[in-house]
């Protein structure tokens, strides 16, 4: 039972010497991207108010290293995402809209209209 105690132990200050490690590595670099963000003109102000609650979190570390996007052939990503149903939606979309110029002004009228509606609102 001593023995499990100390494997515990040992195991358990191993890994806080890990974190610790990304945990420095993680300050380093943000005092870096400071330096980089002052050289590039934004105030020393801007940035302590952007990064003040900025931690380091070591799931999001691990959960970007397994994007499937990274390790997946392109047609198994693309199988388990886009299927024939979708496919046909969206080609009959594509279809529908016939005339993609008619549509990209009806799209900027709609837009200026809306643009025009905040303008009175704001009268």
């Amino acid at each position: 039972m001593k023995q499990i105690n100390v494997f515990f132990i040992i195991l358990f200050f191993s890994f806080s010497n890990l974190f610790s490690d990304d945990q420095i590595e993680f300050l380093e670099w943000k005092k870096n991207f400071k330096n980089l963000a002052l050289s590039n003109e934004i105030s020393e102000k801007t940035f302590d108010i952007v990064m003040n609650n900025v931690k380091y979190l070591p799931k999001v570390i691990e959960y970007d290293r397994y994007q499937p996007e990274f390790y997946e052939d392109t047609k198994t990503y693309i199988s388990k995402r886009a299927s024939k149903s979708k496919v046909k939606k969206g080609i009959k979309r594509k279809r529908g809209s016939k005339n993609t110029k008619t549509s990209k002004n009806n799209r900027r009228k709609r837009k200026k209209q809306s643009e025009g509606n905040f303008t009175q609102m704001q009268k």
